[in-house]
């Protein structure tokens, strides 16, 4: 495993600075030379840490790269940002300071919205985009309109997330000022995904696997299947047991299982 030095060494030349990918990005498991990079995009209000578990569950030849959004954990003082568009941008921004190596896409919920922005972008510059994972999410083309979730505040914001969508660790239900520390997090989130509008990017070219949970409500394994729309390239739906958040539920093993097959076949 190399070590933190050697991985700034591999940035040095960037044209982006350290800070910027460190800001960004959490690598729980640092290979300079690994021949796929996995970035990964969290669920509305979510951070980094919901995969860095995955880092010693994935085959060693990915390197884990989680996306860290503004507002939350490290980054708690800054300013959340409530626009996918705004944070496509910046995020692809940030990708130019890490090491150059093709790349798959994960994103579960917003997360899978703001992975194929993202997505979408990094294609149009150049990059080797070699997959798409996207999973409990609409398509972008179906994304409900008129939500008012992110209208809320505060503790009745989160509660009423919870109610929603579960999800909310017990930790922060019981804890009013966790909760009000992490609200504006939420809050930005959701209206970034609440006021989403497609506006016709893409499709695509790489292969998409489409991840959903066999009781999703949010994301019906029906309306799943239209994500097929957004890439020529080959498109599968594999369902899971469990509801909206069943990728980090008792179907992690699998989703893992399937994902990793996945990424051996994409890495050539």
């Amino acid at each position: 495993m190399s070590s933190p030095r050697d991985l700034d060494q591999r940035w040095a030349g960037s044209a982006a600075t350290l800070d910027d990918a460190y800001r960004w990005w959490s690598i729980p498991r640092r290979e300079v030379d690994a021949p796929l990079q996995l970035l990964c995009f969290s669920h509305a209000g979510g951070a980094a840490a919901a995969y860095v578990p995955w880092a010693k569950l994935l085959p060693e030849f990915v390197q884990l790269v989680i996306c860290q959004l503004p507002g939350r954990a490290a980054r708690l003082a800054e300013q959340p940002i409530p626009a996918i568009d705004e944070l496509a941008e910046l995020v692809v921004d940030s990708i130019a300071a890490l090491p150059a190596a093709p790349r798959v896409l994960f994103g579960h919920s917003m997360g899978a919205v703001l992975a194929f922005e993202v997505g979408v972008r990094l294609q149009l510059d150049g990059h080797d985009v070699r997959g798409l994972c996207v999973a409990g999410s609409k398509p972008p083309h179906r994304m409900p309109s008129g939500l008012k979730l992110h209208r809320l505040r505060g503790v009745e914001l989160i509660e009423a997330v919870s109610r929603t969508y579960g999800g909310v660790p017990p930790v922060v239900l019981e804890d009013p000022e966790l909760r009000e520390l992490l609200a504006p997090a939420l809050q930005a989130d959701l209206e970034a995904i609440e006021t989403y509008t497609f506006d016709g990017g893409g499709p695509m070219t790489c292969p998409m696997a489409i991840y959903g949970g066999q009781s999703d409500v949010h994301a019906p394994p029906a309306e799943m299947r239209e994500w097929a729309r957004h890439t020529t390239g080959p498109a599968t739906v594999t369902l899971f047991d469990g509801g909206h958040f069943f990728y980090r539920e008792a179907a992690q093993s699998a989703v893992l299982r399937d994902l990793s097959q996945r990424l051996e076949t994409w890495r050539t």
